[in-house]
């Protein structure tokens, strides 16, 4: 048999037995982990220098290049609705935000136009995504202003 039907017998054979080999390779990887082991770090020893070679080449070659493309995807990802939203609900856990229902939460962010205590409008004031501190418990969308005082509180039937 010459070696190019030699090479096609093996690639069907390993097609046609496929499932069989893998679950064989599993075993002896298994049974032999600390023997696979110990020849890998004996490669690694003894080709230091070629492996320290080749991974400065392809870091070389794609450092850059995928650096370059995650930034530019993450610029234009962030820009988009998805992005906005999950940045907002990001900082709001990392504040101690607790709620489980945080796309309620972010869409009446959104369309909140006014503050519900001083009633005025977010085109002016920074709007604010008011929480208990001690719970966690989300209460209402404040602007800046009513966001820092919190004598409101002892007014209202709903906190």
């Amino acid at each position: 048999m010459d070696k190019e039907k030699q090479k096609e017998y093996k690639k069907q054979y390993y097609q046609a037995n496929k499932e069989r080999l893998n679950e064989k390779n599993k075993e002896y990887y298994e049974a032999n982990k600390e023997k696979q082991r110990e020849y890998q770090k004996q490669y690694n020893q003894e080709n230091k220098e070629r492996i320290k070679e080749y991974h400065k080449k392809y870091n070389k070659k794609y450092n850059e290049e995928n650096k370059e493309r995650k930034n530019k995807n993450t610029k234009e990802w962030s820009k988009t609705e998805n992005g906005k939203k999950t940045r907002a609900i990001g900082k709001w856990k990392g504040r101690g935000l607790t709620d489980t229902d945080l796309d309620y939460i972010y869409d009446l962010y959104k369309n909140t136009t006014n503050c519900w205590v001083c009633n005025h409008d977010f085109s002016k004031n920074c709007k604010c995504m008011d929480h208990d501190h001690e719970t966690g418990e989300f209460r209402q969308i404040l602007c800046h202003k009513c966001n820092t005082r919190d004598g409101w509180k002892k007014y209202s039937e709903i906190v």
